[in-house]
């Protein structure tokens, strides 16, 4: 009785101290939030780095624990995240990015028809592709870009419909279009550019109170009228998408 005792108090001193643990990580990662958006990035990297620390150690502790496993992909993206846009080292964020696609890839294996795991797959590939396209290699990028594409397409009905899904399937298009204009190619580049478009503006319509989804078109608007200009050279067509974003702007703004 007391052997079965103690196993049970042992379980319980475990999970508090895993939820102590993860409780700990997401401090230092809001800590990090919040000091990466005032630009103090160095007291930024350290909060994050605190943050890696403790998510490294949950899930050495408790290597079955799915959430345990999920903390530690996150705490890879926001660093990964935070080396690529905040402090421009790609080759840092490059490290982390492909620590988090192998942990996404991992949860998916243990559920090969989980749509959220398909969707953190598909997320990190497309991380690792912006890497490689910062880093000037858009062929590298364009092969996590092809395997994301796939796999989308396998993402259920019921999921696939959700506007922060929707924003996602827009971005991939964003995405790809740089890709393409990466590689010279401006007419892709443009279909995919538009199509991005096309998603945002029926995503907008149909969720009129959701903010991220209006605050979209102003990218897409920003991004078109930016490529008519830089990249086909007409002021004319570019200067119709800047309007368009200057009324979104101050339409939103108003409001």
């Amino acid at each position: 009785v007391m052997d079965k005792l103690g196993a049970v108090v042992g379980a319980k001193d475990k999970e508090s101290a895993a939820t102590a643990t993860r409780t700990l990580a997401g401090i230092y990662q809001r800590a990090g939030l919040m000091t990466e958006e005032l630009g103090r990035f160095d007291e930024a990297t350290r909060y994050y780095r605190q943050m890696d620390e403790q998510a490294e150690s949950l899930a050495a502790d408790n290597p079955e624990m799915l959430g345990a496993r999920r903390v530690l992909a996150s705490s890879k993206i926001t660093l990964g995240q935070f080396q690529m846009t905040r402090i421009g080292d790609s080759k840092a964020a490059l490290g982390y990015l492909q620590r988090n696609l192998t942990l996404r890839r991992e949860l998916l294996e243990r559920d090969p028809a989980d749509d959220q795991a398909k969707r953190g797959v598909c997320n990190a590939l497309g991380l690792l592709a912006q890497v490689w396209l910062k880093l000037g290699d858009p062929k590298q990028a364009s092969v996590y870009y092809k395997e994301e594409v796939a796999l989308r397409d396998q993402i259920g009905p019921a999921l696939a419909g959700l506007p922060e899904i929707r924003r996602e399937d827009a971005g991939l298009e964003e995405r790809l279009g740089d890709l393409n204009v990466a590689l010279n190619d401006m007419s892709a580049g443009r279909d995919h550019y538009e199509r991005a478009l096309k998603i945002r503006e029926e995503t907008a319509r149909q969720n009129p109170g959701h903010d991220p989804a209006q605050r979209d078109l102003l990218l897409s608007y920003k991004t078109l009228g930016t490529f008519h200009l830089l990249h086909l050279k007409d002021p004319a067509a570019a200067l119709v998408f800047y309007r368009k974003a200057l009324a979104e702007f101050k339409r939103r703004l108003e409001a």
